[in-house]
């Protein structure tokens, strides 16, 4: 037999809930439901007294789902010290907000075979990630210094990459949305970035050449990315405005 908790030292009632089932719903019927608030009175004495219900308003049976799941939703947090790559982050239910830098660096990229760029190590731009839920966008900034409100964002150099920066993985097997440590999600969607083989554009060309050319030449050259074929973001053009986006 289960042991029935005490409430009354830590929580006061204040409002009740009435669900009500329409006599009419049966297995072969979707179910119809009404529900009823009633607030609660404390009397003198301590007793608690049911109002009078009315009907529950939307608005405040959404306010009490979202408070329930921020109580059973694991905080998005740091494992110690704030990353130095880290921009900027945000917990919301469902929808958490990392953004983050990456220094230019060499990479292991891969590409479908009918672009005939072979898969190698190569050089890549400073880039800035995005996170927003599940939705990742990519975006590239010259030099390595870590970005600041006003630093100019550029196309990222990459195929799969709308114009508005979002990335299609494809059929990639995403990071589970239940990791709620800073770092390990960092982690987990830069290796399914990189992990993903790049195959065609999907929007205007990211770069002032050729996006395959270059990277026939840069794939085991050890040579640096030239910046100056960065083409300036169309739809997000700072940091600013990035933090800024939905």
């Amino acid at each position: 037999m289960e042991k029935s908790i005490d409430l009354s030292e830590r929580y006061t009632p204040v409002q009740s809930i009435m669900i009500y089932l329409n006599k009419n719903s049966n297995q072969y019927s979707s179910k119809q439901y009404y529900l009823e608030s009633h607030d609660i009175l404390i009397d003198k004495d301590g007793s608690s007294i049911l109002l009078e219900g009315k009907p529950l308003r939307r608005s405040t049976l959404i306010n009490l789902t979202k408070g329930l799941q921020a109580q059973t939703t694991k905080e998005l947090q740091c494992k110690g010290i704030i990353p130095k790559n880290l921009i900027y982050f945000r917990q919301e239910i469902g929808n958490n907000r990392i953004i983050w830098f990456v220094p230019e660096r060499k990479h292991n990229l891969f590409f479908t075979k009918d672009l005939n760029i072979p898969n190698g190590q190569a050089y890549t731009p400073a880039l800035i990630f995005a996170l927003q839920g599940q939705e990742l966008s990519v975006f590239a900034k010259k030099g390595n210094r870590k970005p600041e409100l006003k630093t100019k964002l550029f196309h990222a150099p990459f195929h799969n990459i709308h114009d508005d920066g979002k990335v299609c993985l494809g059929n990639a097997k995403l990071p589970d949305d239940k990791l709620h440590f800073v770092e390990e999600i960092i982690k987990a969607w830069e290796k399914v970035f990189w992990a993903s083989e790049f195959s065609h554009l999907l929007g205007k060309n990211p770069i002032k050449s050729n996006l395959n050319t270059l990277y026939k030449s840069l794939i085991g050259s050890g040579r640096k990315f030239p910046c100056a074929e960065l083409l300036p973001s169309t739809e997000v053009s700072t940091v600013e405005e990035l933090l800024n986006a939905n």
